[in-house]
């Protein structure tokens, strides 16, 4: 075995800010939940989709307690805490946006919120994290887990072809059964979509259907040939069905085997869309994460924006993700904003051909 002198110094890195936050966690709370438990997550509508397995084992366990979540205000309108399909676990959802620290203080202690759970994103930094901390106990909070150390960006290439980056869902799920000796299964949200809904989605969609969602939050995680990768698709003679937000609508394209509901549903209906469809192929982004949640197969287009296998659905055979980088580009940029706003040449370098053998090979293997 090869001796890396910087996987060294990186896992003596990593080991004293475990060992710092670990600290701060003992010292601070009791590694149990008692009483009302305030759950923790920011992020949009994939980050909450990567934590269902949390929010439901929660609620199955303490099913007399009340939960609550804390999050930030997702901008667009489906988006919004009250409109997530995840909301309907919880007795109330809060924003950090929404309050001050008094005020947030204020609504938690009226809550009689008595444990807190925080699944902290892969960038929170060791001091975000324990400044997070000492504000749950200044508001008289004191059990509680969850946290753990952030991604670190330091050897940030050697990192990235060199050590591992197990997913979000498996770090998070190893740490909350260290700490409360809590095992949260992949469990996922059933859907809840209302029959007339339903009928009115089934008589838009075909028997037979591809899902295909162009769309991310970011520019930098958009691959840029889904234009050319629905053309085709549809000279195949597939039908295609395109979801989103209005704005990743390809209004340019009409054909006869083309459903476009970008902007049209509610995220209800998308899962219910995606549960119903033959594949999906995406980008790293909400439709990503609520396909695997339903167990459809999906094709996943990966740059080099965060490190390899973070945010990737679980490996098996029914999800293919295709994924490049090289040292000649930008890698593990996700602190940068001005990378993140244009689009990323390791993603743009996955050829068309690849996507498509990719939809051959899972059509041909998985299904009628």
């Amino acid at each position: 075995m090869k001796y890396y002198p910087s996987l060294f110094l990186i896992n003596i890195y990593d080991q004293i800010r475990f060992s710092i936050l670990n600290t701060f966690r003992k010292i601070l709370f009791r590694p149990k939940i008692e009483g009302n438990l305030l759950i923790v997550r920011k992020g949009t509508v994939g980050d909450h989709a990567v934590c269902q397995p949390f929010y439901l084992a929660f609620r199955a366990k303490y099913p007399d307690k009340k939960l609550f979540l804390l999050t930030t205000h997702l901008d667009w309108e489906a988006g919004k805490i009250a409109n997530l399909p995840e909301a309907l676990i919880f007795d109330n959802c809060f924003s950090f946006k929404d309050y001050s620290v008094k005020s947030l203080k204020k609504e938690l202690i009226k809550n009689n919120i008595n444990s807190v759970c925080e699944i902290p994103q892969d960038v929170d930094t060791l001091y975000t994290q324990i400044r997070n901390m000492l504000f749950y106990r200044y508001c008289g909070i004191r059990n509680g887990c969850g946290w753990q150390i952030g991604n670190s960006y330091l050897l940030k290439f050697f990192r990235y072809f060199n050590k591992s980056h197990p997913r979000e869902f498996l770090k998070h799920q190893q740490t909350i059964n260290k700490q409360v000796n809590f095992f949260i299964p992949e469990n996922y949200l059933p859907l809840n979509v209302k029959k007339e809904n339903q009928f009115a989605l089934s008589v838009l969609l075909p028997k037979k259907y591809i899902v295909i969602a162009p769309g991310a939050k970011l520019l930098s995680k958009k691959w840029d040939k889904f234009a050319l990768l629905i053309k085709s698709c549809l000279l195949k003679g597939y039908h295609i069905v395109i979801v989103g937000l209005e704005i990743d609508s390809v209004g340019q394209i009409a054909h006869p085997n083309m459903v476009d509901l970008c902007g049209k549903t509610t995220l209800e209906e998308l899962r219910f869309v995606l549960s119903k469809a033959q594949l999906l192929i995406c980008n790293d982004s909400g439709p990503m994460h609520i396909a695997y949640s339903l167990n459809t197969p999906l094709i996943a287009l990966f740059g080099s924006r965060n490190y390899p296998g973070n945010w990737w659905p679980p490996e098996n055979e029914r999800n293919i993700i295709r994924h490049k980088a090289d040292k000649k580009w930008p890698l593990a940029f996700v602190n940068n904003t001005l990378l993140s706003a244009k689009l990323c040449p390791a993603l743009c370098s996955i050829e068309l051909s690849e996507v498509e053998n990719s939809l051959e090979k899972l059509l041909a293997a998985h299904l009628p």
